[in-house]
C-alpha cells in the first residue's frame, strides 16, 4: 500500500483549488441543476443495477425489489469534483486497499487482523437461511471464513427451536422474552435492526436489550419478563467485558432468586453465549454447544451480520435475517464493481471527506423518515465515530490538526419530529450536511400519513437547497445546505442489510483516502483502565493519586453515596 499522505498529494491541492469553484454563494445548487441538463444523471445512482440484480434473484421483498435511488444531485460539487476524487483515490492506492479487504488481508495494521464483515454474508455462507442462487465474486482467504456458514446453521437451529416452542425453560415451559446483555456492537448493532424490523418480528417474543452498567437499565427490563419463560443472550467476545459480565451475573442472581425456585442448573436452559471463551462461558453455567463463536476478524461495530446478529435471528427469523444478509452482500458486490463515479459508498465517503477537510462542516446529520429506524443514527455514530476518530495514518503519520478532520459528528433523529428539535440549527444555523431516508411505502396504513411524511422528507431537502430571501433577514433562508436522499421501496430485511453496507463501506472509503485504519478503536482503553482502577478506589475511601479536580469530584460521591 502507498505511504503517501493524502493532503501532500497533487490530488488534495486540486480539490483544494477547485473548491472556490464550488462554493457559495458563487455556486448555487438549485442555478447548477438548472443550467446542467446532464447533472441528474451523473449524480443519481439507481440500485440495485442490472448486474446486481440479475445475479441476485428477484424473490418478493429481496434485493432485487429494493428500488433505492441515491440521490447526490444537491452537493456542492460538479463532475469535476468526483473526477478529483477518483485521482485521490488513485494517489491513495484505493483500489488495492479495497481488494485487499475482501481477499482476507490484514488491512487492520495496528492489530495485525484481516477485516471480514463482508465475509459474514456471502451467498455461500447464508444459502442455510435464504438459498437466492448467487455467488460472490471474491474468496476471503482468512481462517475461520469457512465456518460462518457451519455458526450460521447453527443459529437456525437455536432460532427456530426457540421460536417454535421446542425449546424449553428450566420448567417445561416455552420462551416467551428474549434478553440480549452486550455493549457497543454486540448491542448498537442487534437493538436497531430488531427496531427497524419490527414489521417482521414474532409477536409472541419480546425482545430486550440491556448495554448500560445503570442498573435501571436491567432493572425494566426484567421487571418485563418472567423467570421461567426469559433467554439470556450474553454477547461478549472475550466474556470478559466488565459492564456485560456485571449485567449477566445480576441477570443470573435474578433468574435463581430462592423465591423464584430454580437452582444452578436453569442457567443452562436459560442463557446461551456468543463468545469465543468456551472456558468462561462453561464456568458461568452455560453449556458450551449453545455458545455461538465468531472470529477476531470481526469487529464489533461490524458484527451484527454473524451471532451478535443472533437476536435479530430470533426476533425475524432465520429466512428474513438470510435476506438481511443478501441485500448487504449486494451492497459489497456494488462497491467492488461499480465506477467510482457511480458507486454510492464512494461518494458517500468523499463527500464525507470533502465537507470535514475543505469546508470545514464537521457536523452529519441522518435523518431517517421511518419510526422504525429510531436507532439508525445511533447506531451509525458508533460505526463512524470509533472507525474514524484517529489521530495518525496507519503508517504513525500524525494527522495535521490545521489540515486534516478524520471524522464527522455524526447525529440524527427519525423524521418528522426532528424537524420540530434541531433542524431550525441546519436551515439557518452552522451548514450541517445531511441525508434523508424514505421509504415510497410503509408497513402502516393510515389514511394518507404516510404521503405526509414522504412530503415532510423531500419539502425539508428542497428547502435546504433552495432557501428564500426575505426583507427581514431573521425570515431568509441561504440555502444551498448539502443534502443526499435515499429514497428506496419499503423498509425490508435487504434494504436495511443494503442501508448498513453502504455507510460501512462509506467509512472504508474515508478512511483509505486518508490513510487511516477504521478498524481499531484504542481511544476506549486509557478511559476503561482508569475506570478499574477508580472501582478500587472507591472501595478503599481514596483519591490517592488523581489530580485535584478528579478527587474533587470522588471525594463529593464518596460524602454523597
Amino acid at each position: 500500500m502507498t505511504s503517501t499522505t493524502a493532503w501532500t498529494s497533487e490530488a488534495w491541492k486540486a480539490l483544494a483549488e477547485h473548491k472556490a469553484e464550488v462554493s457559495p454563494p458563487t455556486f448555487s445548487v438549485a442555478a447548477a441543476l438548472a443550467d446542467d441538463d446532464g447533472r441528474l444523471d451523473k449524480l443519481c445512482v439507481a440500485f440495485p443495477d442490472s448486474a446486481t440484480a440479475d445475479a441476485t434473484g428477484d424473490a418478493e421483498e429481496d434485493v432485487a425489489g429494493i428500488g433505492l435511488l441515491a440521490d447526490f444531485s444537491k452537493h456542492l460539487v460538479t463532475e469535476r469534483t468526483v473526477e478529483l476524487f477518483g485521482e485521490l483515490a488513485a494517489a491513495m492506492d484505493f483500489n488495492a486497499l479495497r481488494a485487499a479487504m475482501f481477499a482476507g488481508e490484514h488491512v487492520n495494521v495496528t492489530e495485525d487482523r484481516a477485516v471480514g464483515h463482508v465475509a459474514l454474508r456471502t451467498p455461500e455462507a447464508y444459502k442455510c437461511l435464504y438459498d437466492d442462487g448467487a455467488s460472490s465474486s471474491f474468496d476471503f482467504a482468512e481462517d475461520g471464513a469457512e465456518a460462518v456458514g457451519t455458526v450460521l446453521a447453527q443459529m437456525k437451529a437455536f432460532a427456530d427451536s426457540v421460536r417454535s416452542g421446542t425449546w424449553k425453560g428450566a420448567t417445561g415451559k416455552a420462551i416467551a422474552s428474549v434478553v440480549n446483555i452486550g455493549i457497543g456492537g454486540s448491542d448498537l448493532g442487534p437493538a436497531m435492526v430488531v427496531g427497524a424490523l419490527a414489521p417482521y418480528a414474532k409477536d409472541e417474543l419480546d425482545m430486550h436489550f440491556v448495554a448500560n452498567v445503570d442498573p435501571s437499565n436491567l432493572t425494566e427490563a426484567l421487571a418485563k419478563c418472567d423467570r421461567e419463560t426469559t433467554l439470556f443472550i450474553v454477547c461478549s467476545k472475550t466474556f470478559t467485558t466488565a459492564e456485560t459480565l456485571a449485567n449477566a451475573n445480576a441477570a443470573k442472581a435474578w433468574l435463581l432468586d430462592p423465591a423464584g425456585g430454580l437452582d444452578d442448573a436453569a442457567v443452562a436452559a436459560h442463557f446461551v453465549a456468543v463468545s469465543t471463551n468456551s472456558d468462561g462461558v462453561a464456568g458461568f453455567g452455560i453449556d458450551p454447544a449453545n455458545m455461538f463463536a465468531f472470529s477476531d476478524w470481526v469487529g464489533g461495530r461490524y458484527s451484527v451480520w454473524g451471532p451478535i446478529g443472533l437476536s435479530v435471528m430470533l426476533a425475524v427469523g432465520p429466512e428474513a435475517f438470510g435476506r438481511f444478509l443478501a441485500g448487504a452482500h449486494a451492497v459489497d458486490e456494488h462497491f467492488l464493481t461499480a465506477p467510482l463515479a457511480s458507486n454510492i459508498p464512494f461518494l458517500m465517503g468523499t463527500l464525507d471527506l470533502w465537507y470535514t477537510n475543505f469546508f470545514g462542516y464537521t457536523s452529519h446529520a441522518v435523518l431517517p423518515y421511518d419510526h422504525n429506524l429510531g436507532r439508525f443514527a445511533a447506531y451509525l455514530q458508533q460505526l463512524t465515530m470509533e472507525s474514524l476518530g484517529k489521530g495518525v495514518t496507519r503508517d504513525g503519520v500524525p494527522l495535521p490538526p490545521h489540515l486534516v478532520t478524520s471524522g464527522s459528528v455524526v447525529f440524527g433523529e427519525p423524521g418528522t419530529p426532528a424537524q420540530h428539535s434541531f433542524m431550525q440549527l441546519l436551515h439557518q444555523g452552522q451548514v450541517v450536511p445531511a441525508d434523508f431516508l424514505v421509504a415510497a411505502s410503509s408497513h402502516a396504513a393510515i389514511g394518507t400519513q404516510h404521503e405526509m411524511l414522504v412530503a415532510n422528507a423531500v419539502a425539508q431537502a428542497e428547502a435546504l437547497m433552495v432557501g428564500k430571501s426575505h426583507d427581514d433577514p431573521a425570515r431568509a433562508f441561504s440555502g444551498n445546505r448539502p443534502t443526499t436522499t435515499f429514497m428506496y421501496r419499503k423498509l425490508t430485511p435487504a434494504t436495511l442489510g443494503a442501508l448498513i453496507a453502504f455507510y460501512e463501506h462509506a467509512v472504508f472509503t474515508v478512511a483509505a483516502l486518508l490513510g487511516l485504519n477504521a478498524y481499531d478503536q484504542f481511544g476506549v482503553e486509557l478511559g476503561k483502565k482508569l475506570a478499574s482502577a477508580i472501582v478500587d478506589d472507591f472501595a478503599a475511601a481514596s483519591t490517592d493519586g488523581h489530580d485535584v479536580s478528579t478527587a474533587r469530584i470522588m471525594q463529593h460521591y464518596l460524602a454523597l453515596r
